[in-house]
């Protein structure tokens, strides 16, 4: 069974945990924030495993356990279109060190620093350096990393502030039609 988490486009303090058995995909939505995240993937395992006594949701041997890390990077590597929606998350709502976090998570799903740098000409220990937690990579190096990784920067407005999530998702409320004004 394959786990992991992500940011949310809802904003800070939404994410999503999400597990995999077989064909089925279940999601766990609006899981907490950083303070919670241990307690929240501890409930999420509990919600997965069902009630004390319940059939377990596959017939295979339940697999050992996966690092959080390893499965997240895994993700990555199985589907570049999500490592592209989990880096625009964390551009959206992260900061600087969240930000190098992602790029080295996202790395090591491409083939590892060593790797990226060669395919982005870059100086393997300058470019180990700027991921690093305390590095500051340079617009010119971020584009040629995203480059080798099949990725570009991109820019968009920044939603109204006093515009609720699902609006700045363009969803529209419904509004119920008067029954007066209803012609038959």
């Amino acid at each position: 069974m394959a786990s992991g988490n992500c940011g949310s486009p809802l904003g800070p303090g939404y994410r999503v945990d999400y597990a995999q058995s077989e064909k089925t995909l279940i999601l766990l939505l609006c899981g907490g924030d950083k303070r919670t995240q241990r307690k929240d993937i501890e409930r999420a395992v509990g919600v997965l495993a069902g009630p004390p006594g319940a059939k377990p949701m596959t017939k295979r041997k339940a697999e050992p356990h996966i690092d959080h890390e390893i499965a997240t990077v895994a993700s990555f590597r199985r589907n570049p279109d999500f490592a592209a929606e989990y880096l625009n998350a964390v551009l959206e709502d992260g900061d600087r060190e969240e930000l190098l976090l992602a790029l080295r998570r996202i790395a090591e799903s491409f083939g590892g620093v060593s790797k990226l740098a060669e395919d982005a000409d870059l100086n393997v220990t300058a470019l180990y350096r700027t991921l690093s937690a305390r590095g500051n990579p340079e617009l010119k190096s971020l584009m040629a990393l995203l480059k080798a990784m099949g990725m570009r920067l991109a820019v968009h407005p920044i939603a109204s502030k006093k515009a609720s999530p699902q609006a700045r998702l363009g969803i529209r409320p419904v509004r119920p039609t008067p029954i007066g004004s209803i012609k038959l």
